[in-house]
């Protein structure tokens, strides 16, 4: 970090650190971290192909948002680059996502790791249909 007073001087050293956009600190050891950042970020985000021949429908929807109830923070499912709740089965069935689509599922925190499984796992064999 670069400062430009110390606390000798009785200024606050903390008070110059530079602000990159507006909005927040900027911290010279973040560009170090972006990659285990950006690891994080894969880990909590699976794309997955939907198989079912009837594709997301209703009853589908339902057993994903059943899962996603279940997590302790947000669980969200995208088509490109429209993001739904995937613990609303109408947010989910407005994605309008037929056979062949590609879909990201993604969690905001770890410990919901176990949900993404769940859901990846749902969409791959097809919604046990």
């Amino acid at each position: 970090m670069v400062f430009s007073g110390d606390s000798r001087s009785g200024r606050n050293p903390f008070s110059s650190l530079t602000n990159s956009c507006g909005i927040g600190r900027r911290f010279s050891f973040l560009n170090a971290e972006i990659p285990m950042v950006k690891l994080l970020l894969d880990e909590l985000t699976r794309q997955v192909v939907i198989v079912n021949d009837l594709g997301l429908h209703a009853r589908a929807a339902a057993k994903v948002a059943k899962l996603a109830q279940d997590a302790q923070s947000n669980v969200w499912i995208s088509r490109g680059d429209t993001p739904a709740d995937a613990s609303s089965v109408i947010d989910i069935l407005s994605l309008e996502c037929p056979k062949g689509t590609t879909v990201s599922i993604s969690v905001e925190d770890p410990s919901d790791l176990d949900i993404l499984e769940a859901i990846d796992q749902l969409i791959r064999e097809g919604f046990k249909e």
